[in-house]
C-alpha cells in the first residue's frame, strides 16, 4: 500500500503551488489541462474532470520508455488534451 500527500495553495486564477512529501511543484493551466515543474523537471498533465481519468508526461530526466509504450501514452494524452478542449469549447459556447 503506498501513502500519499499533497496539498494545493492558489496563486490566482490559474496558478497553483502543490506540496507533497517528494517536495514543492509549481503548475499552470485549467481544470484538466497543466503544465507545471517539479522535483523531476517539467511535466504535463491531462484528464477529464469528473472522470478519474488523467495522464501525465514528465520531460527531460527519468527513465526511458520502450518506443512503443511512449507512443501510446502520448496517442492518450494527445487525445484526452483534444476531447478537454473541446468540452471546455462546447461548455463556453451553451453558457
Amino acid at each position: 500500500m503506498t501513502l500519499r500527500f499533497r496539498r494545493s495553495i492558489r496563486l490566482g486564477k490559474f496558478f497553483r503551488l502543490n506540496v507533497g512529501k517528494t517536495g514543492p511543484s509549481l503548475s499552470a493551466g485549467v481544470r484538466g489541462l497543466h503544465a507545471g515543474i517539479g522535483r523531476r523537471g517539467p511535466y504535463m498533465s491531462a484528464g477529464l474532470p469528473g472522470s478519474g481519468l488523467s495522464a501525465q508526461v514528465h520531460a527531460g530526466r527519468g527513465r526511458k520508455q520502450a518506443p512503443a509504450a511512449s507512443g501510446l501514452l502520448g496517442l492518450f494524452v494527445m487525445v484526452l488534451v483534444a476531447g478537454t478542449v473541446l468540452l471546455i469549447a462546447l461548455a463556453r459556447l451553451f453558457r
